[in-house]
């Protein structure tokens, strides 16, 4: 298989959604949200300014990664539309989810849980059960995470909301990391697959 046949497999196969490498800037940015939605900040803003370079600079060595060793896989219109809807449906059920919670509950919420992570969960198993497919490690990472936000272990704080989406940022790290495995157990880096065709022509 040369890298032609790489990329060619790649179009019908959701490659896209499971460059999960992509998981660690965004878990990044996550982080920082929550570190700069916090009621005393430990740093002050130019700092975390400057630490959003971080994950911008992550997010361009992971894209020049797969396209080294992967190639560049452009998806069917079809399956960039069921990514998009995907994403849509994602964050309007954290929305929904989230809002009808807090008028359940309280604004903000009467018991110590988090809203926030629990929906934003929840949010994340429908993305990945309409975009790529949801596999065993999705429901272990996410809900994992939705269990955690519905425990009443939050404390009734200002930061509730804010220290929510550190684990919502480690999730994301998580769940990456282990849809690149899946990646590269799916595909072989084509460099090594052309090593091969090479030597099978000798």
């Amino acid at each position: 298989m040369d890298l032609r046949h790489l990329e060619s497999a790649g179009t019908n196969y959701p490659y896209t959604h499971v460059q999960g490498l992509y998981g660690i800037p965004f878990g990044l940015v996550l982080t920082l949200v929550g570190l700069t939605n916090l009621d005393d900040p430990p740093v002050g803003p130019w700092a975390l300014g400057a630490a959003l370079l971080v994950p911008l600079a992550v997010l361009a060595g992971v894209s020049l990664h797969y396209a080294h060793r992967f190639g560049r896989v452009t998806p069917t219109r079809s399956r960039q539309t069921r990514y998009l809807a995907a994403t849509a449906a994602g964050f309007v059920l954290f929305v929904g989810v989230d809002q009808l919670a807090r008028s359940v509950l309280g604004r903000p919420p009467e018991q110590a849980v988090s809203t926030t992570l629990a929906a934003w969960s929840l949010g994340m198993l429908v993305f990945y059960a309409t975009s790529a497919g949801l596999r065993a490690h999705h429901i272990a990472v996410w809900g994992s995470a939705f269990v955690a936000g519905i425990l009443p272990i939050w404390g009734l704080g200002v930061d509730r909301d804010a220290v929510a989406y550190f684990p919502i940022g480690a999730a994301t790290l998580v769940s990456g990391l282990l849809d690149h495995r899946l990646l590269v157990r799916t595909f072989r880096s084509y460099q090594d697959l052309n090593l091969e065709d090479g030597n099978g022509g000798e």
